[in-house]
């Protein structure tokens, strides 16, 4: 089971091996088959994250890096997701393709901390569930609307569409309009009359960033919303979206400066200024982002 959904998800060849070798380590100990389908079922119906605990407390038993555990923890999940799926009627290519950002966040822990896992465990709740999809570039959940007021359109507490920029590549205009397109159709109960609210709330709508990203495709990401509010972060939490590295003041200095935007991002550091994150809304009308009103 482990090994089916690495290998459908595209995992390093490295990285199945090693996440097998681990499933079968778990399995050695007593009760681990009975622990991973508790955790499980608190993962699918419990509000809060109690599930983190009890997977915390399975990898100090066994000695498992939490990490890796955690990756085989949601492998081990995926086939009652597909299920859930096909009795929902989704196509099986939405569930390839929203399951694939588990080989985003296995990567981005490989860069980061040289282990095949994960570290944003928090995060998965809303894919198992049937909340989040992946619909092209983007992924998508329904949320309700944070602001008082926008153009009289939007009212705070109204559903609206958020989306999420997984780390799987190009973030290109094509694609970003590809996916709303995509939405569009899949989400047309959030539609307000035949416009399409969709938000973000993300370090690429982080306004003092807008420079830092040049001109290529991830300010034109920045310039599709229109941001509404903005909040800094001086512990530079998204600083290992660009690094590859948890951010530290001390190691600076050594931040790569391979890609231009790497450059720019550590000059803006170096003078003082923090990452921060903004939150934004566009309105789509099935084929272009609306610009007025």
């Amino acid at each position: 089971m482990i090994r089916t959904y690495c290998e459908l998800l595209d995992f390093p060849h490295e990285a199945t091996e090693s996440l097998c070798t681990t499933y079968s380590r778990l399995m050695t100990h007593p009760q681990a088959a009975k622990r991973l389908a508790a955790i499980h079922k608190d993962f699918l119906h419990s509000e809060g994250r109690s599930f983190l605990e009890r997977l915390q407390e399975l990898a100090d038993e066994t000695a498992i890096d939490r990490r890796e555990l955690d990756m085989v923890f949601l492998l081990y999940a995926a086939p009652t997701l597909r299920d859930e799926y096909r009795k929902k009627g989704i196509d099986d290519a939405i569930f390839v393709d929203t399951l694939r950002d588990l080989r985003y966040k296995l990567m981005e822990c490989f860069n980061n901390y040289g282990v095949w896992g994960t570290f944003v465990t928090f995060w998965y709740p809303g894919f198992y569930r049937c909340e989040r999809f992946a619909l092209g570039r983007l992924q998508f959940e329904r949320r309700a609307f944070r602001q008082a007021d926008y153009h009289g359109l939007l009212k705070e507490g109204d559903t609206v569409l958020n989306c999420h920029i997984p780390s799987s590549g190009p973030l290109t205009p094509a694609s970003v309009i590809d996916s709303f397109k995509r939405s569009y159709a899949f989400y047309s109960d959030v539609k307000k009359g035949k416009l399409l609210p969709v938000v973000c709330n993300s370090w690429l709508l982080y306004p003092p960033l807008k420079d830092v990203f040049g001109t290529g495709n991830l300010k034109a990401f920045h310039e599709m919303f229109d941001v509404l509010s903005q909040k800094a972060d001086p512990a530079n939490g998204d600083y290992w979206r660009v690094f590859d590295r948890p951010f530290s003041a001390d190691r600076l200095s050594d931040a790569p400066e391979d890609t231009g935007l790497r450059r720019r991002l550590k000059a803006f550091l170096q003078d003082g200024n923090a990452m921060g994150s903004g939150y934004g809304v566009l309105l789509f009308d099935g084929e272009r982002i609306i610009k007025s009103f």
